[in-house]
């Protein structure tokens, strides 16, 4: 009985771990198919490589990526060396063959299955097929070494950055744009300021010149010595005219001109410009839209492309100037980052002369650079037409290729108001340029032009008093009992600008005409009340000619009116 007895408990306890050994397999099982979820649902591609780099095992995603590659089914992936998962055909021109020394993914595993120490974070970029184009994807690449039934194995898993890495590398594109610009405003204010200065300088030397010039006879060898003077001194104005269009802040004159006929009127000059050689080719757009601008900046803009052009070009080729009517899309504003959705006219020079290589395409619009030799060229040509361009709520595209030529597309914007800015003038040197018994009012707080303008005005017969301050100004205006016909005022002066200078002599003298002059202007010609007037305003350097011209169209303006 009692050997019975231990038959039965052997056999309870072997029921007992059978079915523990139930549970455990049904957990193992459990276990077995969440890993499977895992492994399968994981969204990185996972392979599983014997040390032959062939593929033993690879999970739902990486057989997405198979896929794509050509497999048509999983088990086709299966046994295949892994470098076959990522290569296209030898045709395409793809660096990697399946046992290539070059395959970045082989070698890891290689190594891998070498040193028995796992890779994290290896950055690998692979060709690949999106959208069915064959471009690069990024992965960051992870081995670690396994055993699995005595043999080693390794695991390679990658996980797609692709969208990451261009998401990197379009902010640092802006992050490098946005650094461009803050670079460009920043020489803008110190070529602005350099040319405010200067502006004051050349004032002073070009109007004694001219005095002097008056007064010496025609025939003295003083008289030629001093018109070269003044030449430098007109020639040094138009280089800083070039620097306050770069910085955006020299004064202008727009009015509303059909771009084909300011082009047109410019082609003989232009065709000088750039030699016999070169063959100069004109087409017109038909029907272009009205532009509002000062055409001396278009003047400036053609010249400046056209001479570039020119040198470019060695010694034969041609010079091609467009024009056409442009709507600017969202979608074309989204691949030219300066571009606005409208309507534009579209002024296209083309070239096909030398083009430019990258580094030179980089800094064409930086103020002083140049490829010209020494002496050959200021650096400020693209710099004064993208100032332009800016100031009139336009864009610019350019394309160059090494040895295939230069275009440059500029995007001026419609002008669709009624009625024009046109600034009708006479001839007003055929004009008096005397004075009628007036009192001016002049406050400059440069001494020497101070000086030098209050000489002119007397000369030409002006009862003037000139002051250095806007304080000082306020007490001849307060305390002078007589009429004050004029106010000729800088614009930038310490304490109060001339605009509310102005406004506070008109308090007072409601009759006054006022006259700005400077050489630096952009930041206080924005005042509101002054831009609600219609604004008189001279730019230094003036001549002694301009200075009493302006004078006078201003003080007879109600004469011309009466007259009409």
């Amino acid at each position: 009985m009692k050997e019975k007895h231990n038959y039965l408990s052997e056999i309870k306890e072997l029921r007992k771990t059978i079915a523990e050994l139930e549970l455990d397999k049904k957990k193992l099982m459990e276990d077995q198919e969440e890993l499977s979820v895992i492994y399968h649902n994981a969204p990185i591609i996972m392979i599983l490589v014997d040390k032959d780099v062939n593929v033993i095992k690879i999970n739902s995603h990486g057989e997405k990526f198979a896929k794509n590659k050509g497999y048509e089914s999983f088990g086709e992936a299966i046994g295949k060396v892994l470098g076959c998962l990522h290569n296209f055909d030898d045709s395409k021109g793809c660096g990697y063959g399946p046992f290539c020394n070059k395959c970045p993914i082989r070698n890891t595993v290689i190594d891998t299955f070498k040193t028995e120490k796992p890779h994290k974070n290896v950055e690998t970029t692979l060709p690949f097929m999106r959208n069915t184009e064959e471009k690069n994807m990024t992965f960051l690449l992870f081995t670690s070494i396994i055993k699995f039934k005595q043999k080693p194995l390794v695991l390679v898993s990658f996980l797609d950055i692709t969208e990451e890495k261009e998401a990197n590398e379009e902010q640092e594109k802006l992050r490098e744009k946005l650094f461009q610009a803050q670079k460009m405003e920043s020489i803008g204010r110190l070529a602005g300021g350099v040319a405010h200065d200067f502006n004051n300088k050349l004032a002073v030397i070009l109007g004694y010149a001219e005095m002097v010039k008056e007064q010496v006879d025609y025939n003295s060898p003083l008289h030629d010595k001093l018109e070269e003077i003044c030449n430098a001194a007109t020639h040094s104005r138009d280089i800083v005219k070039q620097l306050l269009s770069y910085a955006r802040k020299e004064k202008i004159s727009p009015k509303i001109i059909d771009l084909n006929l300011e082009i047109s009127q410019m082609h003989n000059m232009l065709q000088f410009l750039i030699g016999e050689n070169i063959k100069l080719i004109w087409s017109p757009g038909t029907d272009i839209w009205a532009l509002n601008i000062d055409p001396t900046q278009i003047n400036q803009i053609i010249a400046n492309l056209c001479v570039n052009a020119k040198d470019a070009i060695n010694e034969q080729g041609n010079i091609f100037i467009k024009t056409k009517n442009v709507c600017v899309d969202e979608a074309y504003s989204a691949t030219c980052p300066s571009a606005i959705p409208g309507d534009f006219i579209l002024l296209e020079i083309s070239d096909d002369g030398c083009g430019m290589d990258k580094d030179i395409f980089d800094k064409i619009f930086e103020p002083f650079f140049t490829t010209k030799g020494l002496a050959e060229g200021t650096g400020l040509g693209l710099s004064t037409v993208l100032g332009i361009v800016k100031q009139n709520n336009g864009f610019i595209y350019v394309y160059s290729e090494k040895e295939h030529g230069t275009t440059f597309k500029i995007y001026f914007p419609r002008y669709c108001g009624e009625g024009s800015k046109t600034i009708i003038s006479e001839n007003p040197l055929q004009k008096s340029l005397f004075a009628k018994g007036e009192t001016i009012l002049l406050v400059e707080d440069d001494p020497e032009i101070k000086k030098m303008t209050q000489i002119i005005l007397k000369e030409f017969g002006y009862k003037v008093f000139a002051v250095d301050s806007a304080k000082k100004a306020l007490e001849v205006a307060d305390f002078h009992n007589g009429p004050l016909d004029m106010l000729i005022s800088d614009v930038v002066m310490p304490n109060m600008n001339g605009c509310k200078l102005a406004n506070k002599i008109k308090s007072i003298y409601p009759n006054i005409k006022i006259l700005f002059m400077s050489g630096y202007t952009a930041d206080i010609l924005t005042d509101e009340d002054i831009l609600k007037e219609k604004i008189n305003f001279l730019q230094k350097p003036f001549s002694r000619n301009n200075l009493l011209i302006k004078i006078r169209e201003i003080l007879d303006e109600d004469t011309m009116e009466e007259e009409k």
